[in-house]
């Protein structure tokens, strides 16, 4: 008879261990569900953040684009001043030194005989008109 009630008490024993074990196993399984649902708030969220931070990479590329762009055009343009700056200055001094050639023969120039010497400036004045024309 013991043996019966000893037999008796290990299927208990065995059956309250599989109850506990099962219902561990529940426990654990609905944490895991739960860690599961976590996990996938997290990664949309992620998603998210992501796909604003590759918007706002998009972004700054096309701003960084148009700078490199507009840089570019202010080079390109301070290249074609400095090279008009260049020819307006050879130009200019090129007409400085005619006007000194000009004045220093017009200084050099002698009243003619039988002319006043307002007659001779005003044929000089005259002259100097004509050649500008």
């Amino acid at each position: 008879m013991w043996v019966l009630s000893l037999l008796g008490n290990k299927y208990i024993i065995a059956g309250i261990l599989l109850s506990v074990l099962g219902i561990g196993s529940i426990v654990y399984i609905n944490s895991l569900k739960n860690k599961v649902v976590d996990l996938q708030n997290k990664n949309t969220n992620l998603t998210i953040l992501l796909n604003i931070s590759e918007a706002s990479v998009a972004n700054l590329r096309t701003s960084i684009d148009e700078q490199n762009l507009a840089v570019q055009k202010l080079k390109d343009d301070a290249i074609l001043r400095e090279k008009n700056g260049a020819e307006a200055l050879a130009k200019a001094r090129l007409e400085t030194e005619i006007g000194k050639k000009r004045s220093i023969s017009i200084m050099a120039a002698k009243i003619p005989v039988g002319k006043s010497a307002c007659d001779a400036a005003n044929d000089l004045i005259n002259a100097e008109i004509n050649n500008e024309k």
